[in-house]
């Protein structure tokens, strides 16, 4: 009713969005948009599912009934670079991260890259830092529901990414030999790849808001 929604139109929606979408997992903190004609009538709705998608939910051409597809958002790929450091302010590699003003999915994903060899856990130490190259993804405008407030749309592959551990550096660069599948290689071409990982991560880092993250041990 706030929307100025009747109740047969709620249950027209929702009835044609359930055709393409489990409706159980709308969320209310989720960006939607409400399109209606210039003499008031509804037209429409719109429901970003995630960054990836979004549902909608649209008037035929006769007006009378509703239909519901979902679209993928569409993005542009820009590669950006991104810094950080290990200290008593920031001792692990999601906290450094997030202070470089970066999301938990990168720290997941350096960490996945690099895995076979630094223990993040336990071998961290003050004066260790980083640098990673890495595709950023940015919605186009008019694409999704919530373009204006966070055009973010998350990260693609990591390119390439240098850590100095202990004074040790190590490089990764991302590769796809012909006819194989990408894969990280070291500065001497050696695959990065190993048969055992030094330590898999034992957190699993939570978002709890735009700004900051928390961590939640998962022993």
């Amino acid at each position: 009713q706030a929307e100025h929604v009747t109740a047969g139109e709620v249950a027209s929606l929702i009835g044609r969005a359930a055709s393409v979408f489990d409706v159980r997992h709308l969320r209310s903190d989720r960006p939607y948009r409400l399109i209606r004609t210039l003499d008031g009538n509804l037209h429409g709705f719109e429901y970003e599912i995630d960054r990836d998608r979004v549902l909608r939910v649209s008037r035929t051409d006769d007006r009378e009934d509703f239909v519901a597809h979902i679209d993928t958002i569409a993005k542009r790929t820009s590669p950006g670079v991104v810094r950080g450091s290990i200290d008593a302010e920031a001792s692990s590699l999601f906290a450094a991260m997030s202070r470089a003003g970066e999301r938990v999915e990168l720290s997941v994903a350096l960490a996945e890259v690099l895995s076979s060899e630094v223990d993040f856990n336990t071998e961290l130490q003050p004066g260790d830092r980083f640098q990673v190259l890495v595709d950023k993804q940015y919605r186009i405008p008019d694409a999704a529901v919530g373009e204006a407030d966070d055009p973010f749309g998350g990260y693609g592959a990591v390119q390439a990414a240098t850590f100095v551990n202990a004074g040790r550096t190590i490089t990764a660069v991302r590769f796809t030999p012909r006819g194989g599948v990408p894969s990280y290689y070291d500065a001497n071409g050696h695959s990065l790849r190993r048969l055992f990982l030094k330590s898999p991560l034992k957190f699993d880092p939570v978002i709890s808001d735009r700004k900051s993250t928390r961590l939640n041990s998962s022993h």
